[in-house]
């Protein structure tokens, strides 16, 4: 299973789930901002993230990646979430998979604790 937050360089996304590889997340330069374990996880269980979703199909947790993109001065996070949507075909087979994406903002406490997100198409 892939780390669930590490330093990473901008354009390298950051996987959450299993499987995955080192697709390109965000262009840019520079070092990517640590997402706090405690979003990764909120985002591995978040069934608001299927909002994300075009074709009714579900989320494919082996292919989501998240990177903040923005720190706030009132401690929220903006979190660049990507993930593959898997549409299955009325045989009941895997018929198509559809990149999604999307923002998350996310506030913490003052200690760093999540006091709630907030999905942003």
């Amino acid at each position: 299973m892939a780390p669930l937050s590490g330093r990473s360089q901008a354009g390298v996304r950051v996987c959450l789930g299993g499987g995955g590889g080192a697709d390109a997340l965000l262009e840019g330069a520079g070092v990517a901002e640590d997402v706090p374990a405690e979003v990764l996880e909120w985002l591995r269980r978040a069934p608001e993230l299927a909002r994300l979703c075009s074709q009714n199909g579900w989320i494919d947790n082996d292919t989501l990646a998240a990177e903040v993109v923005e720190r706030r001065a009132d401690g929220t996070l903006v979190v660049a979430v990507t993930f593959e949507e898997v549409v299955v075909e009325a045989a009941g087979c895997v018929g198509t998979r559809v990149p999604c994406y999307g923002r998350v903002h996310v506030r913490l406490m003052p200690d760093g604790t999540l006091s709630g997100c907030e999905i942003r198409d």
